[in-house]
């Protein structure tokens, strides 16, 4: 009979992955989500010199909050928050 390891209550494991001050942390996750929007933003603007098509809009608008997401989760996973820059 093998015995398992004893479970880490969710508040622990969270707090692996975010460690420090939250409100900087969540300060630093909507700065990362708008710098984000407004690189997707200026470059569908570039590649369709300021005439997007109204389909490719609308694809962008629906993806833009998926997208979002994905590199903050990244960020997040990856430890990006939890060693901040001195500098």
């Amino acid at each position: 009979m093998t015995q398992q390891p004893p479970a880490v209550p969710t508040r622990r494991r969270l707090g692996v992955l975010l460690t420090g001050d939250p409100l900087r942390t969540a300060a630093a996750m909507v700065l990362d989500a708008t710098v984000v929007y407004a690189a997707y933003g200026a470059a569908m603007l570039l590649r369709f010199d300021a005439a997007i098509p109204r389909q490719n809009g609308d694809f962008v608008i629906r993806v833009m909050p998926v997208i979002a997401i994905a590199y903050v989760v990244a960020n997040l996973v990856f430890g990006v928050y939890r060693t901040m820059w001195a500098y």
